[in-house]
């Protein structure tokens, strides 16, 4: 299956609750705040065929991470200081931090992941 076709998962993971985005070539196919219950996110995240999903580290993730890993489900950690940040973009919103991390887990390899944060330059 091509990477076109895989649905990219943002996942912003809280102690009480997940905010789950999908994309998938850019578009935006569902956003929702789950339970934080790995078995309900891992419902979800199974009615995609081809899915490749990703989290913001912190200490309330890994254990999601590690259970999506054990069963089979590509899902990686991102660093939140390699995350692009537009210039003055300060206020963090589950819903906004779920979506980008969707959007540019979803780039091809090679992809400018700065395209979306308004990074110009050298940055």
């Amino acid at each position: 299956m091509s990477e076109s076709t895989a649905v990219a998962i943002g996942l912003d993971v809280h102690a009480s609750s997940v905010r789950l985005a999908a994309v998938r070539a850019d578009e935006l196919l569902e956003e929702r705040t789950l339970p934080y219950e790995h078995e309900a996110v891992e419902r979800v995240l199974r009615r995609w065929p081809r899915v490749r999903c990703c989290y913001e580290a912190g200490p309330t993730g890994f254990g999601l991470y590690r259970h999506l890993v054990e069963r089979g489900l590509e899902c990686v950690m991102v660093a939140p200081g390699l995350v692009p940040q537009r210039p003055g973009e300060r206020i963090k919103t589950d819903p906004r931090d779920a979506r980008k991390l969707a959007l540019l887990h979803g780039r091809p390899a090679g992809g400018d992941p700065r395209a979306d944060s308004g990074a110009r330059g050298g940055a």
